[in-house]
């Protein structure tokens, strides 16, 4: 018997969904987690609607501000674990199988998903997870199930139990995720040496995200920025190659995201705006983009960004803002340290 023929099954976001509905067609087995955690605020909760809550204003603010796009609403990234019809279905007494690639994005949703089962009470012994390795033919180390084909849906792997031991791993490595700062990751890292290596693969990436100690941005705006002196002035130039990149690492992010980081970079309300943007900034294909005198400063590396200019991001469960300024930084070096231990001047 097809694992597709019983049992409910968990992917994440459309693209992956569709696929597997068009491949299998078991509509009444499908359950699509429509939120893209690999942005945004990841807060550590208990409480669901508070969960909730914080995601749809994530999206809110990401898209609606700039672009309305009805498609797009909040209420259409909720996932299934905020809809109370969704929670009940997963307390089901067949297994319940949650499928996932090896990138950053997939590895964050199956962390969440199992992280939320076991919240729901539901027992693990009925929890399986169907984990995809890159095709044969890809030339790259990491998939996401948006990516993959039918024939890849296919030829599934064999689904994998939760053994004690995975499952505290998983466990961990959310709370770290979601944790107020790195200090967990890098503890998780430290003393889980054997871990899932795509869970630990992700809590590394998501430790290169802190602000970069010469630029004093990001990592994605640090690309953003070091792509527009190198891609521009297209935008659209700018952000696929820096999607590519993001790509390149296992690692992802919508491209609507990144072009709103890219606006954030040019704001008249930074001190310093780093990036001119000309054009109707609904729709980024419209535009073009160039830096400023500043921006071009920052990417020959005469100058830093902050604190000149604010950051404001989240990594995890890290926020980082006017209001809470960054702790830490990405050294040259690639290792994360307390910004307290840089020579960054103000």
């Amino acid at each position: 018997m097809n694992i597709t023929d019983h049992g409910l099954h968990l992917l994440p976001g459309d693209s992956a969904g569709g696929t597997w509905l068009a491949t299998f067609d078991a509509v009444e087995r499908l359950l699509v987690h429509q939120d893209d955690l690999s942005s945004g605020p990841l807060i550590q909760t208990l409480d669901l609607d508070d969960w909730r809550a914080t995601r749809a204003a994530y999206w809110q603010e990401t898209h609606l501000e700039w672009h309305d796009d009805t498609s797009k609403k909040s209420d259409e990234k909720e996932g299934f674990g905020n809809r109370c019809t969704n929670l009940e279905r997963l307390k089901t007494s067949e297994p319940i199988y949650i499928w996932a690639g090896t990138g950053s994005s997939d590895q964050l949703f199956l962390m969440f998903a199992i992280n939320l089962l076991s919240q729901l009470g539901i027992d693990s012994e009925n929890v399986r997870i169907v984990q995809f390795e890159p095709p044969d033919e890809w030339h790259l180390p990491y998939c996401s199930m948006a990516t993959l084909s039918p024939k890849d849906l296919r030829s599934s792997p064999t689904p994998l139990r939760l053994s004690p031991d995975t499952l505290a791993d998983y466990e961990a490595g959310w709370r770290a995720v979601t944790a107020n700062s790195p200090t967990e990751v890098l503890d998780y890292l430290d003393k889980r040496p054997e871990a899932c290596q795509y869970v630990r693969r992700t809590l590394e990436r998501l430790l290169l995200r802190y602000p970069q100690e010469c630029s004093g941005l990001p990592l994605y705006d640090d690309w953003l920025l070091k792509n527009v002196e190198k891609d521009g002035p297209r935008t659209v130039s700018v952000l696929g190659i820096t999607l590519c990149e993001i790509w390149e690492v296992g690692d992802s992010i919508g491209d609507n995201t990144l072009y709103k980081r890219l606006l954030r970079l040019a704001s008249s309300e930074l001190p310093k705006p780093l990036v001119n943007i000309q054009g109707p900034t609904r729709l980024y294909r419209d535009t073009q983009v160039t830096l400023t005198d500043f921006g071009k400063s920052i990417v020959e590396g005469r100058a830093c960004s902050w604190p000149s200019n604010p950051i404001d991001d989240w990594i995890g469960g890290v926020r980082i803002s006017t209001d809470c300024p960054p702790q830490w930084m990405v050294t040259t070096e690639g290792t994360l340290r307390r910004i307290n231990d840089t020579d960054v001047e103000p």
